[in-house]
C-alpha cells in the first residue's frame, strides 16, 4: 500500500543536510582501539624493514612515525569523491548499472532525492551487486548499491529501499564504517600472512613426514605461539594505558561494548529517514517480503549472537514503521492510506 500525496508533505520536502548523529560519535570512539593496533603495526613493519638498511641517514628514525601518520590520513582520502568509483569496483567489487537496471533505479532514485530535496544528484553514484540476494548499501561518500535481485521490485519498492540507504548518507553512518574498514587492514594483513606462513609450514611437515601428529603438534604450537603473542602485546598496551589515563580506557571499553548496539540504532535512524521522506508504508511491505522468503529465520540465535547483530529483528523494524507511520498520518490528517492501483 502507498500513501496518497506522501510526498508533498512538510517532512518530505523539507531540504535535508548531511549530519553526523550520536551513534556515529559512538562508534567513532570504540574503532579507536583498531586504530592504535593498526598504528603500531606499520611502526612496527616499517622499523623491522629499515633495520635491515644499511648506512641509513639518521632521519629515517621518524619514518616509521612518518608511514604511521600518511596511513591515518589515508583513511580520510578515500572520501574523496575521485576515489569512490576505485573503492566501489576494487574493494567493494560493485560494478556500475547497464543501461536498463540504471533506468529501473534513476526512475525511483530521483524521487527519493526530490522528496529530500536534494537537487544536485552528482553527489551520490548507483552501484550493482552482482547477486541474486535482495539487499542494498550505502558505503563512502556517495556510494550507493542495490543487488540484482532488488532489482525486482516495483519503483515505490525498490524507492523504500533507497530511502533507507540514503539516510545512512545523511546521518553519517559511512563515516565511521569506511575508517574502521580502512584501520583494520594492517590487522587483517597480518592474519592473512600468518594463515598463509601457517598452510606453507603444514605442506612443507606434510611433504617431510608422515607424522600426522607431528604436523599438527607444529601447526598447533605455531597458531598458539602468534595468539600468545597478540595477547601479550595487547595485555601490554592496555595496562600501559590503563596506568597513563584509566578514565580513557574505561571510555574506549564503554564504547566498543556499545558499537554493535549502535550498528543497530543505525538503522532504525535510517529507517525513520525513509518514512520521513514518505517510504514507511513501502519499507512495511518490504521487510514483510524479506520475513515471507526467512531472512529471520537464519539469524543466530543466543544472547551473544542477538548482541553481536548488526541489523535488528525484522518484526522489531516494522513495529518502529508502524509507529512513526501512525504518527505521520496523526499531523497530516489530509494524508490517506490506500491500496496501489
Amino acid at each position: 500500500m502507498n500513501m496518497n500525496n506522501s510526498s508533498e508533505t512538510p517532512a518530505a520536502v523539507k531540504r535535508r543536510r548531511r549530519g553526523v548523529d550520536w551513534t556515529v560519535l559512538v562508534q567513532l570512539v570504540a574503532m579507536v582501539p583498531s586504530l592504535l593496533v593498526g598504528l603500531g603495526i606499520v611502526v612496527l613493519v616499517i622499523s623491522l624493514v629499515l633495520g635491515y638498511v644499511p648506512n641509513k641517514p639518521a632521519w629515517t628514525q621518524w619514518a616509521p612515525f612518518g608511514a604511521a601518520a600518511l596511513w591515518f590520513l589515508l583513511g580520510f582520502v578515500w572520501f574523496a569523491p575521485f576515489l569512490q568509483s576505485f573503492l566501489a569496483q576494487s574493494f567493494f567489487l560493485f560494478r556500475p548499472p547497464v543501461l536498463a537496471e540504471l533506468r529501473h533505479m534513476e526512475y525511483s532514485w530521483h524521487e527519493v532525492l526530490r522528496r529530500a530535496g536534494i537537487g544536485d544528484r552528482a553527489k551520490f553514484r548507483l552501484w550493482i551487486q552482482d547477486t541474486d540476494d535482495l539487499n542494498a548499501s550505502a558505503a563512502g561518500g556517495s556510494i550507493v548499491s542495490v543487488t540484482r535481485g532488488a532489482l525486482r521490485y516495483s519503483r515505490d519498492h525498490l524507492g523504500a529501499v533507497l530511502a533507507h540507504e540514503l539516510g545512512h548518507h545523511l546521518n553519517g553512518h559511512t563515516y565511521p564504517s569506511l575508517l574502521a574498514w580502512w584501520f583494520s587492514r594492517p590487522l587483517n594483513w597480518i592474519r592473512r600472512l600468518a594463515r598463509l606462513v601457517l598452510r606453507i609450514a603444514l605442506a612443507i611437515l606434510r611433504f617431510i613426514s608422515y607424522l600426522n601428529a607431528l604436523v599438527a603438534l607444529v601447526g598447533y604450537l605455531f597458531i598458539g605461539s602468534v595468539y600468545l603473542f597478540a595477547l601479550i602485546s595487547i595485555g601490554r598496551g592496555i595496562f600501559w594505558a590503563w596506568e597513563t589515563s584509566w578514565p580513557a580506557v574505561v571510555l574506549l571499553a564503554l564504547a566498543w561494548i556499545l558499537a554493535p548496539v549502535m550498528n543497530r540504532q543505525a538503522e532504525y535512524r535510517a529507517d525513520r529517514t525513509a518514512v520521513q521522506l514518505g517510504y514507511g508504508p513501502a519499507l512495511i511491505d518490504v521487510f514483510q517480503d524479506w520475513q515471507y522468503l526467512g531472512f529471520d529465520d537464519h539469524r543466530p540465535r543466543g544472547l551473544r549472537a542477538l548482541y553481536l547483530a548488526s541489523h535488528p529483528p525484522l518484526h522489531a523494524r516494522i513495529r518502529k514503521i508502524e509507529k512513526r507511520v501512525a504518527r505521520t498520518l496523526e499531523h497530516c490528517p489530509d494524508t490517506r492510506v490506500a491500496d496501489p492501483p
